[in-house]
C-alpha cells in the first residue's frame, strides 16, 4: 500500500485519482477511489476528498481555475471543505480522531 497516511502526517500534498485500464485498474469511479483511500490508506473522508479535488488540481497546475457550481438543489455542508476558489493544496488540519 502507498504510505498516504505517513505522507499527509509529514505535510506532503497527496493527490488521488483513478488509473482506469483493463490490465490493472478495475474501476474509473472516483468515489470508489476516495472510499478506498479512506478505508485502506487511512485518510479521513475530508482528506480523501481534498486529495481528489483541490490537491489534484494543484498538482496539475489548475488550482487557479474556477469550477462549475453544483445545481442549486445539491446540498453542500461540511466545515472541513476548502473555501471556494482555494488555490493552495491542503496538507493538514483535516484529521479525525481514530477509534482506539
Amino acid at each position: 500500500m502507498p504510505p498516504a497516511r505517513a505522507l499527509v502526517d509529514a505535510g506532503a500534498v497527496v493527490a488521488l485519482a483513478t488509473d482506469f485500464n483493463p490490465g490493472s485498474a478495475f474501476s474509473e469511479s472516483l468515489p470508489l477511489a476516495c472510499s478506498l483511500a479512506a478505508a485502506q490508506l487511512k485518510l479521513s473522508p475530508a482528506e480523501a476528498l481534498a486529495a481528489c479535488t483541490v490537491n489534484a488540481a494543484h498538482v496539475l497546475g489548475l488550482a487557479g481555475r474556477k469550477a462549475a457550481s453544483p445545481p442549486a438543489s445539491t446540498p453542500i455542508s461540511s466545515s472541513s471543505m476548502p473555501p471556494t476558489g482555494a488555490t493552495s493544496p491542503i496538507t493538514s488540519g483535516m484529521t479525525t480522531s481514530s477509534p482506539s
